[in-house]
């Protein structure tokens, strides 16, 4: 009879104890899943803000290698208060004796240099209207002539400023009016010289920008 009890309290207890391991395993499988992290907000990438002009004053030097080719010689001063335009002077001198006839010239232009492109004065697409004028005169065997001409001329082209270093490449045409009169005596002849009419413009310069 004892016995009897003692199997059958084990039996209780068994039971108990496959039943608690039951709902322990249970509560386990029916508790939710715990909430995910949250995935990190991606990093936002600062674009660079777009460079603005450089606006300042600046002053370039200039001269034209082709026009000393020609024996022509000169200087240029471009003076430019923000990068849209500068205002250029320009002064040119010429002077040659060849087969006894002497020729002497000098004459210059005023312009306004308007940058289309470009971010920094000096710089960029341009377009460079110029009034010129010049003054020549030639003698030979006692006579000679003499001119004054006005022009009215313009370039087109691309300028770059390295600073201090600057490069300027374009071309156009002026168109030059004026009259030519003869002096001397009137013997030997005069000679003609040829500085009236339509004339191209090669406009190619060399210089530094301050």
């Amino acid at each position: 009879m004892y016995f009897a009890g003692n199997v059958r309290f084990v039996s209780c207890l068994g039971s108990l104890a496959l039943i608690s391991a039951s709902s322990l395993v249970c509560a386990q499988t029916a508790a939710p899943d715990a909430a995910p992290e949250p995935a990190p907000a991606p990093a936002t990438e600062t674009l660079p803000a777009p460079k603005a002009p450089e606006d300042g004053f600046a002053m370039g030097i200039y001269f034209n290698p082709v026009s000393l080719l020609f024996g022509f010689y000169g200087l240029e001063l471009d003076f430019s208060p923000q990068h849209l335009y500068s205002i250029n002077v320009s002064g040119q001198y010429y002077s040659r004796s060849l087969l006894g006839i002497k020729t002497s010239a000098y004459g210059g232009d005023v312009g306004v240099q308007f940058f289309l492109t470009g971010k920094k004065p000096l710089h960029g697409a341009y377009i460079y209207p110029r009034v010129a004028f010049a003054k020549a005169k030639a003698e030979y065997l006692g006579t000679g002539a003499e001119a004054s001409l006005i022009g009215l001329g313009v370039t087109a082209g691309y300028q770059w400023n390295w600073q201090p270093f600057s490069l300027r490449l374009g071309g156009g045409l002026i168109d030059y009016m004026g009259s030519v009169k003869a002096t001397g005596d009137g013997t030997g002849g005069t000679p003609e010289i040829s500085l009236r009419g339509l004339w191209p413009l090669i406009d190619l310069t060399l210089g530094f920008v301050f």
